[in-house]
């Protein structure tokens, strides 16, 4: 190891002294301090190692993301990572890098004194990597000397070998961190260096808008001046040339705000889906699910582009009004200007009402259409052909009167309130020219005005549209955007890190436990005690609406019971945090609350587990992929774990459905897996097969069936 590792390397007991540290650098936390992890043989593994990373992370409100990354990405990931946890090796143990940030000239270390020190991006990827070229330097070097190769080529000759060899190896070892999602969204938007590019992006249009005027200020001067200056004209010339570098940067900042904003926005929204409690959807249907979707993709769309027309629109027709207020008709063309202006938008919001109406009629039309669709198997045998589409006749002729009085309204707001005021403009020069007051200069200013004002109101109002769309779009996402800064109890990284099981001690406890659901005065789950130990092979049973799969949830944590009391080793969820009750307890919920995700069967099955997925795991699954019954649909598959399965992918049967559940359950490698009523879509053989596989695999298992 060089000294200049030995200078920035943290051993494993620092761990909590460098995260602190490195959140604060970074400017992702200003509070808190985290406790260094007590001498354990387990942080030697990097899983286990990453485990108390992440989780010791939620104390400083910050998230540690791992990441897998390829041998040959080493290197450019390293020049945009930051702030980041490298893990690297020393003499077959681990030390850790506290990267704060990354730039051209390097990547920015704390070192062990704690001072922030510039190494470069090459000599810390040769740390990250020593690991895995180690064991192939001597074989590499021997075939560089046995091809001769000059001493001058020789490094470009070995990393040319290494990453032949190496370039199907994904690294671990990587956890960037990142704001929590539950931050406040204008601390993650500083973060991601929004604000200040939405800054720049203002003084930016700003500028090119002031350079067009002069510009055209320029040209009319020499135009009325009845010659052609040549220095008036170069001078324009130059004007227009320097338009191209601000345009440029104007599209560049849009874009790059547009990516920022909405991964951030997106961001979010999926982490308050996540925390959503089930009594809070349980009673909309996926035509009202796939409604929010849209509207959460139309708040994203609408926000940013109709906010990007109304800054600028807003900030052309400020120089508007200087430039009226110069022209012939003076301060009465600005007032004029502004009477318009407030006209605007008082029948914006006339608009506004107008598509909130049609908004819910279509949303019902989509929530409707959804619900007809996933039912019309049930439609075609149960209903007269005769009655077929007439509540859907019924709602399209609402939905059309609704949208007949949304256009006229925004056809008013589109056309007539932006052409009116050119109307209104040319008419405001009256007085000047009737009064023969005005001079040609002043004529062609105003008029000037009023077609650069004509041209920023068109803008403004078509962003205002946008805007106002995104305003009703925000009150179907506004709950997912809230749920994302709920609390959630957290798990002391040291207790989860341990994960053993207490001798004597019962692994999950109920005490009389009960669970009522809104609106309902009757307990659905009443008086409930049992205990599972470490071993246990339970099966409850029962009939249909007795509580069995509420119970289930409660059990995994999905659910907090009304009362009684509920413990984990000894631990009730708030003390053992959400993290650990979700790693410790696992469920497998009815097949009509289990899903397959569009994506590929081996994301289905390790989505829970680790992905990118490790070549170890992927050989973990297919095995247990195989010992389920499943090896004919993987070898059917052209690309096997690969083949992208679910709606728009290969389709699966029930039963394979079933097995693709119980594998992902057993997958994730907790200590209670908890089935509910998951073998009902097998036959006897097949349950016979999973069986075995689950009692062979699962330490503690709880099978939930029909009684």
């Amino acid at each position: 190891m060089s000294v200049s590792l030995q200078r920035f390397g943290w051993e494993t007991e620092r761990l909590g002294e460098l995260l602190t540290l490195l959140a604060s650098r970074s400017g992702l936390s200003s509070g808190g301090h985290l406790k260094n992890p007590p001498p354990s043989q387990h942080m030697v593994e990097v899983e286990t190692a990453g485990l108390w990373i992440e989780t010791a992370s939620e104390w400083l409100d910050i998230e540690a993301q791992s990441s897998n990354t390829a041998y040959p990405e080493v290197l450019s990931m390293l020049r945009s990572a930051g702030p980041a946890v490298l893990r690297c090796m020393e003499d077959g143990r681990p030390v850790y890098l506290g990267l704060v940030k990354a730039s051209r000239r390097g990547a920015v270390l704390l070192g062990q004194d704690g001072r922030s020190r510039r190494v470069a991006h090459e000599e810390v990827r040769r740390w990250l990597c020593s690991r895995c070229e180690g064991p192939m330097v001597k074989s590499v070097e021997a075939t560089l000397d046995l091809a001769k190769v000059a001493r001058r080529r020789r490094a470009k000759a070995r990393s040319a070998l290494m990453a032949q060899r190496l370039g199907a190896l994904r690294l671990g070892g990587i956890w960037l961190l990142r704001p929590a999602s539950g931050v406040e969204f204008r601390q993650q938007l500083n973060r991601n260096r929004v604000w200040g590019r939405l800054i720049a992006l203002a003084v930016t249009h700003a500028l090119q808008y002031a350079l067009w005027i002069l510009s055209w200020w320029a040209i009319g001067i020499a135009a009325l001046a009845g010659r052609i200056d040549p220095g008036m004209v170069i001078l324009w010339v130059l004007m227009v040339l320097s338009l191209v570098p601000f345009r440029m940067a104007t599209t560049w900042l849009q874009a790059s705000i547009s990516i920022r904003a909405g991964a951030t926005l997106k961001q979010r929204l999926l982490a308050g889906a996540l925390r959503l409690r089930p009594e809070e959807i349980r009673h909309e249907g996926s035509g009202q699910l796939l409604a929010r979707v849209l509207e959460s993709e139309a708040l994203e769309s609408l926000a940013l582009s109709g906010g990007f027309l109304v800054v600028l629109g807003a900030i052309e027709l400020l120089m508007s009004l200087f430039v009226l207020a110069s022209g012939a008709a003076g301060l009465l063309h600005a007032a004029a200007l502004v009477g318009w202006l407030a006209i605007v938008w008082w029948f914006g919001r006339r608009y506004l009402e107008g598509r909130r109406d049609w908004t819910q009629e279509r949303l019902g039309l989509t929530s409707s259409l959804v619900e007809s669709m996933l039912g019309y198997r049930t439609r075609l045998a149960q209903d007269s052909s005769h009655r077929w589409h007439d509540f859907e006749d019924r709602q399209l002729e609402g939905y059309s009167q609704v949208s007949q009085g949304l256009d006229r309204r925004a056809t008013v707001l589109g056309s007539f309130l932006t052409r009116g005021w050119v109307l209104l403009g040319v008419a405001a020069l009256g007085p000047a020219l009737f009064g023969g007051k005005a001079s040609a200069a002043g004529v062609a200013i105003a008029l000037g005005g009023v077609l650069l004002s004509y041209r920023s109101l068109a803008g403004f109002v078509s962003g205002l549209t946008q805007v106002y769309g995104a305003s009703i779009a925000w009150r179907q996402t506004r709950d997912l955007f809230d749920a994302a800064s709920r609390s959630q109890p957290l798990s002391e990284p040291d207790l989860v890190v341990a994960r053993k099981h207490a001798e004597g001690r019962a692994v999950l406890e109920a005490q009389e436990i009960d669970y009522s659901y809104e609106g309902r005065a009757e307990p659905v789950v009443k008086k409930a005690s049992l205990q599972i130990h470490r071993g246990d092979r339970i099966l409850l049973q029962g009939p249909s609406g007795t509580g069995k799969s509420t119970l289930a949830s409660l059990l995994a944590g999905i659910r907090e019971p009304s009362s009684g009391l509920l413990l984990l080793r000894g631990l009730d969820q708030s003390s053992a945090g959400t993290r650990f009750w979700r790693q410790s307890v696992v469920l497998a919920p009815q097949f009509h609350e289990n899903h397959i995700l569009n994506e590929s069967l081996a994301f289905n099955i390790l989505m829970g587990r680790h992905w990118p997925p490790r070549q170890e795991h992927l050989d973990e699954a297919e095995e247990i992929c195989r010992r389920l019954g499943l090896g004919d649909l993987l070898d059917r598959m052209p690309s096997g774990l690969f083949q992208m399965v679910g709606e728009t992918g290969w389709q699966l049967s029930h039963g394979e459905r079933s097995r693709i559940y119980i594998a992902r359950t057993l997958m994730q490698e907790h200590d209670v897996t908890i089935l509910d009523e998951t073998f009902g879509g097998l036959d006897g053989e097949s349950v016979l097969e999973s069986a075995e596989v689950l009692l062979e695999r699962a330490s503690t298992v709880a099978v939930i069936g029909h009684g």
